[in-house]
């Protein structure tokens, strides 16, 4: 097993020969059946590394469960047993690619720890000192720390001051000296290459919202939170707690000539025009290290609209945000324990032209630079009240188009008068258009308003051409015009002037009503899904 597990690693990587990354997988599943632990270790890599085609947490899962329950491990593999145990418990404690489970995963956690496993004891030590899973034990957490300290660990400064005497004796800490002489908070916090570090991310309304519908941008202001825990800021709050608090600047950004303070996440809105605006950016640490990050965020989001339907459109939209520093293997955004908190009703005002829905929350990755990134979208549902629209621009269209037809009324001998009203009116519809153009989103698509504008154009554009057919006739006086309806009727001759007047007699009515029933047609579909659908 152990052979075939190296000529995998070999094949895979290219270490020596030829990289044939099949044929290395053949090599590795082979040698993983046989219980090889190093095979199912760098399967593991494979299966969890998001870079990778064949990514698939389920199946590192599975072969992490396999590795941890081995109880005949080779001699090569003996040194991956405690790391299988502590991914095996980081898999089950969080659900990362099979069924949370906090109970198996504390036994597991202790296996790892008992085996020596660095992060298994941090792990181990963070919960004792906290009470989180196993009975509130300072003198067990101190005493890890400090074999952690003596391998090079970096451990709390609250362990370093607090618990190495008499309980009775520790001292408050006070919030500036949570980071003091601690150089390597900067850094990531410990943790396995290709597990990330869980972000729960939620936020506590959306305010301001204006869609611009033109520009395809929502304006918004988001109520962030997310939050982290970072047992390096574990820390002694004396007997009232109390949540230390700081600007986000202080800790996380380059201060002139300095390196940030600590590390952070880096999330930030991501699907925006220009910077976006953070009214309220603090951090707020708890004694057992829970960082949480609240702000006001307020930016135009790039949406993509489908206004095909406009104005009578329903609209999903999605604000987005992510960490372009770290990628999926480094954090991932997931959810909050309290899943109501990651649904918000969101409040318009009554004359505002949308209505919306609840926003949620929803999670996945998406591909930025080199790497796959973790996502959260913060997805609701707007409905257009198109009130204004139908008041302000359709109904004015259908006037003018009315203005348009009134030369039908007018006898077929009034040449200016009807050639001035025809004209006039054609030139009205197309002054209204550059008038609206500031309310129509420019689209490289028809929406429905348009279909209903250039109705109005060919309808006006008939119009003319009816009074052009009339005058045409009446010129050919000598001439008379037979009709029969199909050989039904008898053929009957009709004189030019006659038949003038009867088409401008049936023009009169016959016009509005197809102008009427066209847009009835363009706008049925339109209307019904918009009237149907529920926010």
């Amino acid at each position: 097993g152990a052979s075939m597990a190296k000529l995998g690693e070999f094949l895979v990587d290219g270490r020596g020969i030829e990289k044939k990354i099949e044929e290395g997988m053949k090599w590795l599943k082979k040698a993983s059946e046989t219980g090889e632990v190093f095979a199912q270790t760098l399967l593991f890599d494979r299966y969890l590394n998001p870079d990778n085609h064949d990514f698939n947490a389920k199946k590192a899962a599975e072969l992490i469960k396999l590795s941890a329950s081995n109880e005949k491990p080779t001699s090569m593999a003996t040194n991956y047993l405690p790391l299988a145990k502590y991914r095996y418990y980081e898999l089950l404690s969080r659900g990362y690619g099979i069924e949370k489970n906090s109970d198996e995963a504390l036994k597991w956690l202790k296996f790892a720890a008992d085996d020596g496993q660095n992060n298994a004891k941090i792990e181990l030590a963070y919960k004792k000192a906290v009470g989180d899973g196993f009975r509130t034990d300072h003198q067990a957490a101190s005493i890890l720390f400090e074999e952690l300290k003596s391998d090079g660990i970096q451990v709390p400064l609250f362990y370093n001051k607090n618990l190495n005497g008499d309980e009775n004796q520790k001292t408050k800490l006070p919030c500036t000296d949570i980071w003091q002489d601690n150089d390597l908070l900067s850094t990531p916090p410990e943790k396995d290459q290709f597990i990330p570090i869980d972000i729960e991310f939620s936020h506590n309304g959306i305010k301001n919202i204006s869609i611009n519908t033109r520009n395809q941008t929502v304006s918004a202001l988001v109520d962030l939170e997310y939050s982290y825990r970072d047992y390096r800021f574990l820390h002694d709050v004396g007997i009232f707690p109390y949540i230390c608090k700081f600007p986000a600047h202080t800790l996380w950004e380059n201060q002139p000539g300095q390196a940030p303070v600590a590390w952070g996440p880096g999330i930030e809105a991501l699907n925006v025009n220009g910077a976006p605006y953070t009214q309220t950016a603090l951090v707020e640490i708890n004694e057992y290290g829970v960082v949480t990050y609240r702000s006001k965020v307020s930016a135009d989001f790039r949406t993509v609209l489908d206004l095909k339907s406009f104005p009578f459109d329903t609209q999903s939209v999605s604000l987005n945000f992510g960490s372009n520093i770290n990628p999926i293997n480094m954090i991932r955004l997931t959810s909050l324990t309290d899943q109501d908190r990651n649904c918000v009703e969101i409040k318009l005002p009554l004359s505002h032209e949308w209505s919306s829905s609840k926003s949620c929350v929803s999670f996945s990755k998406e591909w930025r630079g080199d790497n796959w990134h973790s996502t959260a979208a913060l997805d609701f549902s707007i409905k257009r009240n198109p009130f204004y629209y139908v008041t302000k621009i359709i109904l004015p269209l259908f006037i003018l188009f009315l203005v348009s037809t009134s030369q039908f009324w007018l006898k077929w001998d009034r040449l200016d008068a009807r050639a001035s009203i025809a004209a006039t009116s054609l030139v009205a519809v197309i002054a209204y258009q550059f008038l609206i153009q500031d309310d129509l989103p420019k689209l490289p698509y028809l929406t429905l308003l348009d279909h209903i504008i250039f109705l109005t154009f060919i309808m006006i554009g008939l119009g003319i051409a009816e009074f052009v057919l009339v005058f045409t006739l009446v010129a050919k006086k000598d001439r008379f015009f037979s009709f029969s309806l199909f050989g039904l009727l008898p053929v009957r001759k009709i004189g030019p002037e006659d038949l003038a007047e009867k088409i401008d007699f049936h023009s009169r009515y016959g016009y509005p009503l197809i102008w009427l029933i066209g847009a009835s047609i363009l706008m049925f579909g339109p209307v019904w899904q918009w009237s149907s659908s529920v926010l």
